[in-house]
Order: structure tokens, then sequence, then C-alpha cells
């Protein structure tokens, strides 16, 4: 982290497992954290972070240097989305992932306490 990169221009939080879930969590599998510009069904996300054998609970927090396009700006509001991936590949879904997304959907940029729960499985 730089010192550019300040508190401000982040989203944090925590994210948890379903309880019912717990036992489907691979420790191989990387968590990608996701945050999708306000309205944008498809296309690439705004952000991406991916943490490889992540320990729940598990506190992240998503900033410019996440940015998939390097020179857009990090702000506005988002909605923000991760999924636990069995193989690590962002490109592929496969049945089995475990996903999740932040109930309040549509954030603000430099929100904290934007915690997701682990709660549906990719069919």
């Amino acid at each position: 982290k730089t010192a550019a990169t300040k508190s401000a221009d982040q989203i944090s939080g925590t994210i948890t497992v379903d309880s019912k879930l717990k036992a489907a969590v691979d420790n191989r599998s990387a968590l990608f954290v996701i945050a999708r510009a306000d309205g944008a069904a498809g296309g690439p996300p705004l952000a991406v972070k991916k943490i490889d054998r992540p320990v729940f609970p598990l506190s992240y927090s998503l900033g410019a240097e996440n940015l998939m396009m390097q020179g857009r700006p990090f702000s506005g509001k988002v909605s923000i989305s991760a999924r636990l991936d069995k193989d690590g590949n962002a490109m592929t879904r496969e049945a089995g992932n475990l996903v999740g997304h932040y109930k309040k959907n549509r954030v603000e940029v430099g929100s904290k306490n934007v915690d997701i729960v682990l709660d549906q499985v990719a069919q």
C-alpha cells in the first residue's frame, strides 16, 4: 500500500461463511472480492481482489490498487460480492463455489463494515 491510498478511497468489511456451508470450504480455494460499477450487469468488474487460501472470518479492503483498468476512478456507488473459487481461476465458474453479496448492495466507495456472508452455492 502506498501513502496515497486513503481509507476514504476503499471499501472494507469482513467476509464470513454461513454456518450451514462451513463443510463446503476448501482450504485450497481462492477468494475473489468483486466490485461492479453501479448498474453494470455484465462486462469486467471495476475492481477485484484475489486472496489465496483465505481463513474465515476474513477482513478485507478493496481500493484503487485493485482496479481492473488502471486510471479509472474508484469512486461512486458499487455492488460488492465475493466468491470462494475452488480452482482459483476468476474466469471459470464451476458448481460448488461459495458465493455471497453485500445485503445492502450499492454502497459508496469509502464505506466500512461492508460485510459479506458466503451463503449460496453456485450450481
